[in-house]
């Protein structure tokens, strides 16, 4: 026991140990009526006034980064469970507009996505642009016949690289839209 008094790192251990289990049992007194509390708040039911605004960021990481496709659908995911909330609530209400507002809040989901979404085939067909003109208008055919020794003058490393630079961010660009 003295050992572990006297060790500052087991204490330092021990504290932290302790820290965690009193979070738990704050979690585990958690009342219902706290829970409803926190649904509440955690339901971005507010993020619809606000949601538009970012648009114009969403669309820049685009651009920048076609990987931010396959990114956005974990937003697109928690849009769409914003929209149980509002159902539960008129459901739980017996209310015979359930299928109506249902269908007002998809449609206004619908309109979010593709207001996102409408940026990735303009930037996809920037850069199929950007490939067609590397390779009529940079690029040079290849001799039928090559000596080992002018390789080097005709390979166009650098170009042959922004060439598959730029498929890769279409391919990238079409498994983002895909999941």
């Amino acid at each position: 026991m003295e050992a572990v008094e006297t060790s500052t790192t087991c204490m330092e251990y021990l504290k932290v140990v302790r820290g965690e289990l009193e979070q738990l049992i704050r979690l585990l007194n958690v009342k219902e009526h706290q829970m409803q509390h926190l649904m509440v708040v955690a339901d971005l039911a507010y993020a619809w006034g606000v949601m538009g605004e970012y648009i114009p960021l969403m669309h820049r990481r685009i651009q920048q980064d076609p990987g931010a496709v396959e990114k956005l659908r974990a937003t697109f995911l928690k849009l769409a469970s914003v929209l149980d909330v509002p159902l539960i609530r008129v459901t739980e209400s017996d209310s015979p507009d359930a299928p109506s507002v249902a269908q007002h809040y998809s449609t206004k989901l619908v309109v979010f996505l593709r207001k996102v979404m409408d940026i990735v085939p303009i930037t996809v067909f920037e850069k199929l642009r950007r490939v067609v003109a590397l390779q009529t208008e940079h690029m040079k055919l290849l001799p039928a016949r090559l000596e080992v020794d002018d390789l080097p003058k005709v390979s166009q490393p650098r170009l042959r690289y922004n060439l598959a630079l730029l498929t890769h961010e279409i391919s990238v660009f079409t498994q983002g839209v895909l999941a």
